[in-house]
């Protein structure tokens, strides 16, 4: 880490922070709030950042360090009037599937409602843990950094949470393909 005093390597380590993350938190402010709020938010989380640029932690560390303050800036602006924080249509229609393949898009849009009302379903708190590891594709210890819990903690709340959500999705009557049913913590990919 820079001195304190050494502005230029301080600010030439932000730019880089900066240009590895900006898409990162972008979709995960998008994911959670409107458009216009999004936007705004993704700005403020990056201010505020700027403001602790001495204390970013180095490395892998510093995109879950910087969830952290964008869950932080995401709850201001819903508690600001803005639209509370939830899965809607509209993140669950960015899609990976080529356009060029309608049909696969009409099955996927399909899956991806019925993903996104058994998500509502799930508790704040809840779908918050889900989003981290599922969409943010962050490990137990990354959604820990996030959410300033244990390993252990962060580890416990993710399992509770995709039970919660199995059972949702049971009750929206979607049953995923055996590859695509979410990974316990600690399977699979590293995690």
């Amino acid at each position: 880490m820079a001195a304190v005093g050494d502005s230029s390597t301080s600010d030439e380590r932000f730019r880089q922070i900066l240009d590895e993350n900006h898409r990162a938190i972008q979709l995960f402010c998008a994911r959670r709030l409107p458009p216009d709020d999004a936007n705004e938010a993704s700005a403020d989380v990056f201010v505020v950042a700027w403001q602790k640029r001495d204390v970013i932690p180095g490395g892998a560390e510093a995109r879950p360090w910087l969830y952290g303050i964008a869950r932080n800036v995401v709850r201001n602006h819903a508690r600001g009037g803005r639209r509370r924080i939830r899965l809607s249509a509209k993140a669950f229609a960015v899609s990976d599937v080529a356009a060029s393949d309608p049909e696969l898009q009409v099955v996927r849009r399909v899956e991806d409602r019925l993903v996104g009302e058994a998500t509502n379903q799930l508790s704040e708190r809840d779908q918050e843990i889900v989003m981290l590891y599922a969409w943010e594709d962050l490990t137990v210890a990354e959604i820990a950094t996030a959410l300033d819990l244990s390993a252990t903690a962060a580890h416990m709340r993710l399992q509770r949470a995709l039970k919660r959500l199995a059972k949702a999705l049971q009750k929206v009557g979607y049953e995923p393909p055996v590859s695509d049913r979410p990974r316990a913590a600690g399977e699979g990919g590293g995690r």
